[in-house]
């Protein structure tokens, strides 16, 4: 740890460690990050419209912690890889009805 003092105040800079992926390999080649949804978008929502890329096994949809409204952003994690390649090459780039900017799908892994 180190401390700096800036005018009146002290400035204490640590280092950390980032915390360890729990996910496999595989498992991060199988999940796709999905931005400019809607903030009113739902899991059931999400599930409609990404089960016909194959078989969803976990949706998690970011909220703001003061508000508890989504972010617009979600990560969806399939059986395979393959599924998430067949999620990205269907819907990235698609505007939703009603929207005017396209969503954006990529790798996870990616971000």
């Amino acid at each position: 740890m180190d401390l700096r003092c800036m005018g009146t105040k002290v400035l204490r800079v640590s280092f950390v460690q980032p915390p360890t992926m729990t996910l496999s390999e595989d498992q991060r080649d199988s999940s796709v990050y999905v931005s400019n949804l809607f903030c009113h978008t739902s899991e059931d929502d999400l599930k409609e419209m990404f089960q016909p890329c194959g078989t969803i096994m976990e949706i998690k949809i970011l909220y703001e912690k003061r508000n508890g409204v989504s972010r617009g952003i979600a990560f969806i994690r399939f059986a395979n890889p393959t599924e998430a390649t067949a999620c990205l090459l269907q819907w990235n780039d698609t505007i939703l009805d009603g929207a005017t900017t396209p969503i954006v799908v990529k790798y996870a892994k990616d971000c």
